[in-house]
Order: C-alpha cells, then structure tokens, then sequence
C-alpha cells in the first residue's frame, strides 16, 4: 500500500483530504433521501390514479436508471471539466511540474478527488433502485447488469471532462465541449446506429459500439436475451475508450499547461487586420448605446470573452438544428423513424434550457472571481438597476433562438393540422381518434395541441425560473463555479420526480423566491466576499471623552 500511495502521491493527498470533507459524507445521505423519496412520491401518485398494475416495477426502474443516468453524465460536465482547467488559471498547475510528478500522476489524482463524491452517489442510490426488484417485473441479472452499466456511464464521463479540461483553460468553455462530447457519445452514435440497423447494415453497430449508451440500454432483459454479446462488446468497447482519454489527457496535460502568447488576429489575407475602421466606429457606437441604456448589459456584452461568444452560437445551432429535427419528425412516414426524431426533437430544447442556465450564472460567476462585482458594488448602481441589465443580456443571449424553437413547433403542428383536414387515413390517420379522458372523449387533435402549447408554457416558465435561480445561486454560493449545475438539479431535474404537482407551478415558486432574494439580499449575498477580502472591515470603535 505504501509502494502505491508513493507512486500515485496527489491520489493518497485527494483521499485524506476527502476522507476530512463533509461533503463526503452528506452526498450519500442526500442522495438516498432523494431517491426514497422519488420512489414514494411515484407510488404514492400511481395509488392516487388506480390500482398498482404488475408492470409498476418496471415503470419505476426504468424511471429511477434513466435519471441516475443522465446525472452520470452531467457529473463528468459539471465535476470534472474544469478540474485541470481550473488549476492552469490559479497558476498552480506549472508548480505541480515543477517537481518529479507526471501528468498520470496529476491526472489521476484528479479523477480521484472528483470521481470519489460522484461514486458515493451512485453506491447510495443502487439500493433505492433495487426496491422495484421487491415489485416485480425486474430480476436480479438485470439489475447487476444495468448497475454495472451505470458505473461504467460514470466512469466514462468522468474521464471525458478530464480529457477536455486537460486542453482548456475557461471553465465554460471546458463544461461546454465536455458536454458536446458527451452528447455525441450517447445521442448521436447511437441515432447513427439506429440508421445503420434501418438501413439493414448491422456490421455497422460495431463502429458505434463505444457508447456508453449501449450497455445500459442493452443491459435491460428485453434487450439482452435476443443478442447478450451487443451488451458485453459495447461495454468493453466503451470502457476502453475511456481508459484511452484518460491516457491522452496524461500525455497532452504536462504539454498544454503553458500560458501561450497572445497573437493578434488576422483577416483573410495575411496582415491584413480583421477589425476595419468602420467596424470599429461600429462597434463603439454600438458599445456607447449599451452604456446609455444599462451599465451592466454594456459589461455583460462588451467583455470580449470567448466563452460568450461560443455559447451565443451554439445556442443558435441548437436551435436550427432543432427546428430542422421538429420538421423532419413531422414529415417522417416511417414509424420507426418518427419514434427516434420525436425523442430527440425536444432533446433539443433542453440543451436550450442547459446553455440558459450557464448563461444566467455566468455573469456573476466571472465578476466574483476577476473582481468586477466589487467595483459594480461600490458605485450608485441600485441592486433593481443591476438585475435589470443582468435580465437585458440574457434576453439578448436566448430570445431569438427560443423564438427560432417555439416558431417551429408551432408551424410544425400546424402543418400536421394540415395534413389532418386533408385526410383521415394512413400514417396521420390517427389524429382522427378520441382519447379517453376526465370521464369524456375528447379528439386526439386536442391532446396534441394541449400537450404542445403545455410544453411551450413550461419551457418558458423554465426559462424565467432558470434565469432567478441562476442569478442568486451564482451570487450566493461559496463556489459560483457549482451555480450552474445547482441551477440545473434544481428547475429541470428535481421537478420532473414532482409526479403529482406540475412543473410549471414549481417554476412559478422558484421564479418568486428567487427574484424576491435577490431584490432584497443582493448586496448582503455578495457581502461576505468582501469581508474576506478586508474592504469592508468594520469601523474602529469611538474613544471615550477623556481617554488619552
């Protein structure tokens, strides 16, 4: 053990230093608390609607993997992207190489430090997803199976953020390609799979069998007896790939940790400038407008950060290519086809909702840590005054791109309306049936138009309830670099466990909550910084008459 520990120093430091953090211990509690609770609250519903059926275990397993699979993911985004990353901004990496360590060395201390809290997670939460088994409709095999898959998800994302944070610098820069990378591994190949099997190439299952998808789909019992070697190659396949990120991250981190020069930018032709004179007076008129109407939207939008401007564009691209995804589900004829694009179409609108909630911390976030909220803090600027132009920026970053996803859905739903009143026959045919429901027969066109304006509604309220919280969290928090996943587990995954109360009512509670702390505690919130800091040290008490 001490031959180990002296070949991996940083992982015995990042397991004593662990082994003292409360944390440590209070992510297992809270986590299986959770879980009880989205067990009780999904047979308590399911008591209210009817009898149990024998397919409830079923329903709440697959309900309970899903969601610890996706918080799986968002831990190797939100723990483990700007582990490296984090470390070359506070200077302290270069001093690390500076002594007889490796980049394995720094690199798996690092996995260790963010990969031990994450795994205590799911360890707790594998019991609260063995109580379906009491239920039935699940077995045992399955269960280890799919347990097994869920740590490999894990393991896999973890990896990945290493291996992006070990080529970045910006956290939102690295949680976004960390992010990217990821959805490409578990959305995208596996959609090029499902290509492949309609296009009747299944040879073609093997070039996508590393993604970390596949062995948690293939582990359910249904998926497994008819070819038990999909699950066994994809897991293999997956867990290599992500043994083989950990290795480039340790050969790229001991050449990537250097500050490079700062080059100035070039247009097409070489030394010719990519700013001309009129864009320039352009831009300052522009600049000079943003300043008349709020100081902090001028901040907020005149920074020059990179991490802005790519998130400003990947939001238009999400959009785009969600709208394009929305025609194509509509214009499907093959059902299996459909099936794939409708799931995926409103994927789309929630890589939205993730890029809001960066966005809305991110302003707070940085101006804590480059020391810009100090300065904000000590000038006339009223808290309403800074809100407001915080709201301006936001609204610039996400309106029209929302607008570009709503407009589609709806033209969407109405081209299918269209396509109702022409005919009642073959694949749309559908439409023209009733659906059960509140004790009457109501047209399944209703349905329809009930569930995409719904969906509509809850986006929008999710979008003011991600803003507010977004905002007070990044202010609040001791380390605003959790505000953005603290913003997601609160508005977008904890709600959807709310069976009996809708979402949009918890939005509503977040979106007043939040907004009534930060008009009142913004600057008591960000007080705590500064005293640290000494700029705020309290006042010398006053001498008493006639002491000396």
């Amino acid at each position: 053990m001490a031959a180990f520990m002296s070949f991996l120093p940083i992982v015995e430091r990042e397991l004593r230093v662990a082994s003292r953090r409360k944390s440590t211990y209070r992510i297992r509690l809270w986590t299986t608390l959770a879980g009880l609770l989205v067990s009780f609250l999904f047979m308590f519903t399911a008591s209210l609607v009817g009898n149990f059926v024998p397919g409830m275990g079923r329903i709440l397993y697959t309900l309970l993997t899903y969601y610890t699979f996706g918080l799986s993911l968002l831990a190797g985004v939100f723990l483990a992207a700007d582990c490296l990353s984090e470390e070359k901004r506070d200077g302290t990496l270069g001093l690390l190489f500076l002594t007889d360590l490796k980049g394995h060395d720094v690199v798996l201390g690092k996995l260790t430090a963010v990969g031990l809290s994450a795994l205590y997670g799911l360890v707790a939460v594998m019991p609260v997803t063995a109580l379906p088994l009491l239920m039935g409709g699940v077995t045992g095999n399955e269960y280890w199976r799919v347990s097994l898959a869920l740590a490999n998800a894990l393991f896999f994302a973890l990896a990945a953020g290493i291996f992006v944070s070990a080529w970045s610098r910006e956290s939102i820069k690295a949680m976004s390609n960390t992010f990217v990378l990821l959805l490409a591994a578990v959305v995208v190949l596996p959609v090029i799979g499902g290509i492949f099997n309609a296009l009747r190439f299944p040879a073609g299952w093997y070039f996508t069998s590393f993604s970390p998808f596949y062995p948690f789909a293939f582990g359910a019992e249904s998926a497994f007896f008819p070819d038990p070697k999909r699950y066994w190659i994809s897991l293999a396949a997956s867990h290599l790939f992500a043994w083989f990120l950990l290795v480039l991250a340790c050969w790229t981190l001991p050449r990537a940790w250097q500050d490079k020069p700062v080059r100035p930018k070039s247009g097409f032709f070489r030394g010719r400038p990519s700013t001309t004179p009129a864009n320039s007076l352009a831009r300052s008129a522009k600049r000079a407008r943003l300043l008349d109407a709020n100081p902090i939207l001028w901040l907020a939008e005149s920074d020059g950060s990179s991490a802005g401007r790519m998130l400003r564009w990947r939001a238009w691209v999400v959009a785009i290519i969600g709208v394009l995804v929305v025609f194509a589900t509509s214009l499907a004829g093959n059902i299996y086809f459909r099936q794939i694009m409708g799931s995926a179409e409103w994927v789309f609108v929630g890589l939205l909702k993730l890029l809001t909630a960066v966005q809305a911390c991110r302003f707070f976030a940085e101006a804590r840590r480059n020391g810009a909220l100090e300065l904000l803090l000590s000038t006339p600027l009223t808290s309403a005054e800074i809100i407001r132009g915080q709201w301006a920026a936001l609204k610039q970053f996400i309106f029209w791109p929302a607008v570009v996803l709503i407009v589609g859905h709806l033209l969407s739903l109405a081209f299918q309306m269209a396509i109702f009143n022409k005919t009642s026959t073959g694949f749309q045919g559908h439409m023209a049936g009733t659906v059960g429901l509140f004790g009457g027969q109501l047209p399944y066109w209703a349905i329809v138009i009930f569930s995409v304006l719904y969906r509509i509604a809850v986006f929008i309220a999710d979008y003011f309830a991600l803003g507010w919280m977004g905002m007070w969290l990044a202010l609040s928090l001791k380390k605003p670099n959790l505000a953005a996943p603290l913003t997601i587990l609160y508005v977008l995954v904890l709600p959807r466990f709310a069976f009996c109360v809708p979402d949009i009512i918890i939005d509503i509670f977040f979106i007043i909550w939040a907004r009534k702390k930060l008009q009142k505690d913004l600057r008591a919130a960000a007080i705590p910084d500064f005293r640290s800091t000494g700029l705020l040290a309290p006042p010398l008490p006053l001498r008493k008459s006639g002491a000396p």
